[in-house]
């Protein structure tokens, strides 16, 4: 299968990468940063930029599915709240739609916890424990973000 990822660069995408690529996949990986380390090709750019991801297509041509990974995950990373929300649903707004427009049949989105779970605030910092309402999390459980990444999250999975 011919699978694209996104956020490649992360911890995450490092080892879903390496592992579709070890199981004999053909991966491709996107990130704002280059990885010497992993074993698959790999294009640098920002998600933001509205036509990096289309020039992925232009340039590699169709996939059989998509795993979308890069989201920017707190303000630790340089942003505000604010733009933390809206440059992650930027990207999946991206992502998705250039998906759609090219007949992409998989999407593996990402979601958080943080999305489920009232725990951290926008800067990362523990609020308090709050056990899941039931394991594993599923649909089932009622959304309750507290920060603008787990907003982001939610908004995204809606938007799918």
């Amino acid at each position: 299968m011919r699978v694209l990822i996104t956020g490649t660069a992360g911890k995450i995408g490092r080892v879903v990468g390496r592992e579709l690529h070890e199981h004999g996949h053909d991966v491709l990986g996107v990130d704002r940063g280059f990885r010497p380390d992993v074993p698959y090709e790999q294009r640098v750019g920002d998600l933001l930029e509205p036509f990096f991801f289309e020039r992925v297509f232009e340039k590699d041509g169709s996939f059989d599915a998509i795993v979308h990974l890069a989201n920017i995950p707190n303000v630790r990373a340089g942003r505000t709240p604010a733009a933390v929300l809206s440059e992650n649903l930027a990207m999946s707004g991206l992502v998705f739609g250039v998906a759609r427009e090219r007949g992409v049949k998989r999407i593996l989105y990402s979601s958080s916890i943080q999305a489920a779970l009232p725990a951290y605030d926008d800067d990362g910092q523990v609020i308090h424990e709050t056990p899941p309402e039931c394991l594993p999390i599923d649909e089932t459980v009622s959304p309750r973000p507290s920060n603008m990444y787990g907003l982001s999250k939610l908004v995204a999975e809606q938007m799918l």
